[in-house]
């Protein structure tokens, strides 16, 4: 099973303007890096059993992990513009995953996650 975290269009859109998983090494691939479509990166979880809370956590890391790939997000202090499209970008690359992994237990361990964040 893989998702594929993607820079979403919004992002790109302000990305165009202003200038879609931890991933591990053996099972990162860059796909689509060119000028005409957004940057994505395939995320495996096929070993994983998403329905534990370690198993969770693990695919959850590695959909963060793609996010911050993709959208050249650091959490370092950047210029304000750049910062505020990276992190839109990477949490709207963590929502785009976790929509097409579709299940139940991941899209409640991203909610709990995300009110956590936000605070």
């Amino acid at each position: 099973m893989n998702a594929v975290v993607t820079k979403s269009a919004l992002a790109l859109a302000l990305a165009t303007a202003l200038a879609g998983i931890a991933v591990p090494a053996h099972a990162d691939r860059i796909e689509g890096v060119t000028v005409s479509s957004a940057p994505t990166m395939r995320v495996s979880y096929a070993e994983l059993d998403i329905n534990k809370p370690r198993g969770l956590e693990v695919l959850y890391g590695r959909i963060q992990h793609a996010a911050k790939i993709v959208c050249d997000f650091n959490f370092s202090p950047k210029e304000l513009a750049r910062s505020r499209q990276a992190k839109a970008c990477y949490n709207d690359a963590i929502d785009d995953a976790v929509r097409q992994i579709n299940r139940p237990t991941l899209t409640a361990f991203h909610r709990a996650k995300t009110r956590a964040t936000l605070g």
